[in-house]
């Protein structure tokens, strides 16, 4: 059984290396819990160094027979969601023009110019106690600080307009007058 493996993950390797589908440098995704650069790509293993400087060996099987999502296969651009949350009875028209406006003045590296991947803010639902709004911009590569810089300008700008975080809320209606009674 440990030969069929071996020989499994060596086929896979040279499927690997001759389809190009995935190459040195290219950020993965694997399972929806592994992302990371392509280090190297052996005939039995490939190696992942993920965000946090870890490297792992993951056999060339598993990248054959699972999914594989590749970040970088023909352009490194690609657009991140920033889910937040406002309260109901909010401007949302007024929300979403302040965070594109801080958004557009921020240092954070994003494209803020190119026609089609301008920054945008979209409302996504509606909460039992908010409503949820998305923020979307386009990126080059893979910057991870890059949700968290902006999940701070979010709060930061929400807050600097005095535009309160929704908190959960329950409304208790009580029909039997004698509990009613009871409680005041």
């Amino acid at each position: 059984f440990a030969l069929r493996s071996l020989v499994s993950s060596i086929i896979s390797g040279m499927v690997l290396l001759s389809e190009n589908y995935i190459k040195l440098g290219d950020y993965i995704r694997i399972k929806e819990t592994l992302t990371g650069k392509v280090m190297d790509i052996g005939f039995r293993a490939t190696v992942i160094r993920t965000i946090d400087n870890i490297h792992i060996l993951v056999p060339n099987s598993d990248l054959i027979d699972g999914q594989v999502i590749n970040l970088t296969f023909e352009d490194r651009i690609r657009r991140i969601y920033i889910p937040f949350k406002v309260p109901y009875g909010s401007d949302v028209k007024k929300i979403r023009s302040l965070i594109l406006e801080a958004v557009m003045k921020s240092n954070i590296p994003l494209l803020r110019d190119v026609k089609m991947r301008k920054p945008a803010v979209w409302m996504s639902g509606v909460g039992e106690s908010f409503i949820e709004l998305e923020l979307l911009v386009w990126i080059e590569g893979i910057r991870p600080s890059t949700k968290s810089n902006l999940l701070i300008l979010i709060y930061d700008t929400l807050t600097a307009h005095g535009i309160a975080m929704p908190h959960p809320q329950l409304d208790l209606h009580i029909k039997d007058r004698r509990i009613r009674n009871a409680l005041r």
